[in-house]
């Protein structure tokens, strides 16, 4: 008989992987090594981070590329028109970066020059399959591991990506969920009013992708290609 590895009792649904573990039981062929081997890891093979560095008008950002795309590594702090410190306090600024309307997130981005662009749905949804996947609210469906990109991409996570759980502004004024949520447009707009946005949750939580009014406050982190 054919010896049938642990990939494969991955792939397969619970019924047939207990036909085929009573077949091998049977055979006077064992192999305990691959029994008892670790699953793969929860983020893609190929993902490769770089860290590096990007100045802009004094203040020094840290920056990580992500399978060629670089991000900063932490959440933007220039002030513009229609963005704010949480609560209006300079702090939260200095320490998780300023709150943005959907329009002036994305020119807060290109304000950093060439090739600088608030990261795009597709491009989220690229960075929590690196790391992991997501899930679809919209949906209420999951890619991937949302819990492992998650704890990834939080503050202190490994990734580098340093993600606060900053909060949010809403459209009429008023901030809530500072520690319990981390709020990042996305340079994608899902209708006329709205726009997609991702959700960092504190520790055990997932990362999900959502839809929220253009005039809401949220976190900011802009990309550059290769």
């Amino acid at each position: 008989m054919k010896k049938i590895t642990k990939t494969r009792f991955y792939k397969l649904g619970g019924l047939l992987v207990l036909g085929l573990f009573f077949a091998c039981t049977n055979s006077n062929q064992t192999d305990t090594e691959e029994s008892t081997s670790p699953p793969p890891p929860p983020f893609v093979a190929e993902t490769v981070i770089v860290k590096g560095a990007f100045e802009f008008k004094g203040s020094t950002y840290g920056t990580i590329s992500v399978n060629g795309t670089t991000w900063l590594g932490k959440n933007l702090d220039l002030e513009t028109p229609d963005s704010w410190c949480y609560s209006d306090e300079n702090a939260y600024c200095v320490s998780e970066g300023r709150l943005f309307r959907w329009e002036a997130a994305k020119k807060a981005c290109e304000a950093l020059g060439e090739g600088w662009h608030l990261a795009t749905d597709e491009e989220w949804i690229a960075l929590a399959k690196a790391f992991g996947g997501y899930h679809d609210w919209l949906t209420d469906r999951s890619s991937g591991d949302p819990y492992n990109s998650n704890s990834m991409l939080v503050e202190d996570g490994n990734s580098g990506f340093n993600g606060p759980l900053g909060g949010w502004r809403g459209s009429r004024g008023g901030f809530d969920a500072h520690g319990r949520g981390g709020y990042f447009w996305t340079g994608t707009s899902s209708d006329e009013m709205s726009a997609w946005y991702f959700q960092l949750s504190p520790a055990g939580g997932k990362l999900v992708r959502r839809q929220a009014d253009q005039q809401m406050g949220m976190s900011c982190r802009c990309v550059r290609g290769n």
